[in-house]
């Protein structure tokens, strides 16, 4: 099933309705983005956390039967007080890799590619 651009509300929605049981995956399972639905600003906070927090029990329970890996991107600076969900996804998982922050330039520019 591909779900793209669909509300936290929605997201939960489906994934309810596919009523998974243990032994129903057999493959492993991708999440990529997840807390990109989650950033949505007409959510409030409050209730974004509680959806992430009922996904990641959907999740664990797709875990027990199947591997499961999810991705995330870096919360944008806009969003920064969701910053919370990002953490409330790391106390939930077996195994966090983090890149490393990339360091900032020091007012380089770019040197033209053709001269």
């Amino acid at each position: 099933m591909l779900l793209l651009n669909q509300t936290v509300h929605r997201l939960i929605d489906l994934a309810l309705e596919e009523d998974i049981g243990p032994g129903d995956i057999t493959t492993q399972a991708v999440v990529l983005d997840l807390l990109a639905t989650f950033l949505d600003e007409d959510v409030e906070l409050k209730d974004a956390q509680r959806l992430l927090d009922h996904s990641l029990g959907l999740l664990t329970q797709l875990s027990n039967s199947a591997p499961v890996v999810i991705s995330v991107r870096p919360i944008p600076l806009i969003a920064h007080q969701r910053a919370v969900l990002l953490e409330l996804l790391k106390n939930n998982v077996d195994v966090c890799w983090e890149e490393p922050l990339a360091l900032q330039s020091t007012q380089q520019t770019q040197m033209l590619l053709f001269g």
